[in-house]
């Protein structure tokens, strides 16, 4: 960092935050303005000279409009007042601040998006398949998330959750993206939000019906369902989203019976196996989860996910040998895998094989150190003496 260039920089200039800046908070980041020689103001008035608008999530108010602050500044600038917007990324590109703090270089896995959103995994996956969120980088099928992805996926749930529609947020994006253009507000997220399939509803007689009123699924009997399909003949990709929509809405049982249209009409989508595998465990069917998890890595060789599940259902079906094999090739592909470490460990300490466990916990504790589960793992190691050898 080139202090002196950057106080230059901010000598005298009264500066305005909005919305939540991901480097760090408000609090620090008015520290630095003043270290640099500027000061912070509550708002944009008429002699402030910048406003940074935060990179966490989108700048929007719960109303889904942009926020008070960002339209101040714009009605200052129609008025000729020589404010400034900048994003939170060039503010600190011109300041010549490039190193990112620890919480922005982190990178989360799909367990760890789905808990810090509170999102089941198959949705996160049906977002990836419609093209919603994409991951900074995939290894043999583990994705990895950014924060800011992390913050701007949960901005976007809360404001749909909250009754706001895709087409409210979609011309405050607009807005955004003409304001601030060099700041990707990802346009294209929510056109296909738009276009995604409504929930179904549950009609009085109990089948499924999309809101126009087609039909989709039928019921013979509780203990043998059977499908229908509506009028026009659906891809898988559409099996898939309906899938997760009703899983979404706790329907559990039909939710596995669009899954299973999805790979009737796909078989060779390792997904698609993925998906169906997981339903299904979550409704304690091991043994038909275990199938679509063999058939997933079949498919697929290097999908580690499959692997870790497939190690999962194995343990809990008393085979643990095969288990700690697929768990053990799970980190052969992806070695850092938190949650192989965390469930390889957890198997080989029910097994009574507590030193083979031992490099796995600490292995987790390194990567994931501060989650409920670490304090699991610090127990099963006895506590700090382990963690000191580690």
């Amino acid at each position: 960092m080139q202090q002196g260039g950057a106080t230059a920089k901010l000598r005298g200039k009264r500066v305005a935050l909005t919305g939540r800046l991901a480097a760090m908070t408000h609090r620090e980041a008015a520290q630095l303005i003043d270290e640099l020689g500027g000061s912070v103001v509550q708002a944009p008035t008429r002699d402030t000279d910048l406003l940074v608008v935060g990179g966490e999530g989108l700048p929007l108010d719960d109303d889904g409009q942009p926020t008070a602050s960002l339209r101040a500044a714009r009605k200052l600038q129609s008025l000729g007042y020589a404010i400034e917007i900048l994003s939170e990324d060039a503010f600190f590109e011109r300041l010549q601040l490039q190193e990112d703090p620890p919480q922005v270089r982190r990178r989360y896995t799909m367990v760890q998006l789905s808990r810090i959103l509170g999102v089941s995994r198959q949705r996160i996956r049906a977002w990836l398949r419609a093209g919603l969120i994409e991951p900074v980088e995939t290894v043999h099928r583990l994705a990895y998330f950014d924060y800011q992805q992390v913050s701007s996926a949960k901005m976007l749930a809360d404001l749909i959750g909250s009754g706001l529609t895709p087409a409210h947020i979609r011309e405050s994006l607009s807005r955004l993206s003409r304001w601030l253009p060099d700041t990707d507000f990802s346009l294209a997220q929510l056109s296909l939000l738009q276009s995604r399939r409504q929930l179904c509803v549950r009609l009085e007689d109990g089948r499924l019906a999309e809101p126009s009123g087609q039909l989709l699924i039928t019921f013979e009997a509780e203990d043998n369902p059977t499908l229908a399909l509506a009028a026009t003949e659906k891809t898988a990709e559409q099996w898939f989203q309906e899938a997760a929509d009703l899983e979404d809405a706790g329907f559990f049982e039909q939710a596995v019976d669009a899954y299973r249209a999805a790979v009737n009409c796909d078989p060779h989508d390792a997904v698609l196996q993925f998906s169906l595998g997981n339903l299904l465990y979550s409704l304690s069917d091991r043994a038909e989860a275990r199938g679509h998890f063999r058939q997933a890595v079949e498919l697929e060789p290097s999908y580690v996910e499959a692997w870790n599940n497939l190690g999962n259902v194995l343990a809990e079906m008393g085979q643990t040998e095969e288990a700690a094999t697929a768990l053990r090739y799970a980190l052969h592909l992806v070695p850092d895998y938190a949650d192989a470490h965390f469930n390889l460990a957890s198997i080989l300490t029910a097994a009574g094989r507590s030193s083979e466990a031992a490099p796995h916990w600490r292995a987790y504790l390194r990567l994931d150190p501060h989650s409920l589960w670490a304090e699991e793992a610090r127990l099963r190691l006895g506590a700090a003496p382990a963690e000191r050898q580690a």
